[in-house]
């Protein structure tokens, strides 16, 4: 979320800490936030952060982002012309979304496939490809 959030404002990069987790202290935080472990097997932020750029590749246009009732969605091209949609909602009860075109793949921020309806924000952001537009109802 930060991320997409970042680059709709004009970030131009973005540094994460740290790629892997010492995990030497279990005292202190910083040798935990690695992208992998130890012993490099991935979390699920390597996960997410995997998935962003499988759906944002390097090519793809900037992100534009509208919100309503703490419920976000960004938009972007990829380089294959092929437009994609995030979603996420903090809110409790969360507006409804106004789909319109052929939607041909929905993905959960760890990549797995989701069944596309309905499709129903959450903490966790959802990528849908090939809609014409989303938007509040």
């Amino acid at each position: 979320r930060l991320y997409l959030i970042a680059l709709s404002e004009g970030v131009e990069r973005i540094f994460w800490f740290n790629l892997r987790s010492s995990e030497r202290n279990p005292y202190n935080r910083d040798d935990f936030l690695g992208l992998v472990h130890a012993d490099f097997t991935p979390k699920p932020s390597f996960l997410a952060y995997k998935t962003l750029r499988e759906q944002l590749p390097p090519g793809s246009s900037r992100p534009e982002l509208s919100s309503r009732e703490s419920t976000y969605i960004a938009r972007w091209i990829r380089p294959d012309r092929q437009p994609v949609f995030a979603v996420w909602s903090l809110a409790p009860m969360p507006p409804k979304l106004k789909i319109s075109g052929r939607v041909s793949s929905v993905t959960n921020h760890l990549g797995e496939s989701v069944r596309p309806s309905p499709i129903v924000p959450g903490s966790g952001i959802l990528f849908i490809r090939g809609a014409d537009q989303i938007s509040f109802q």
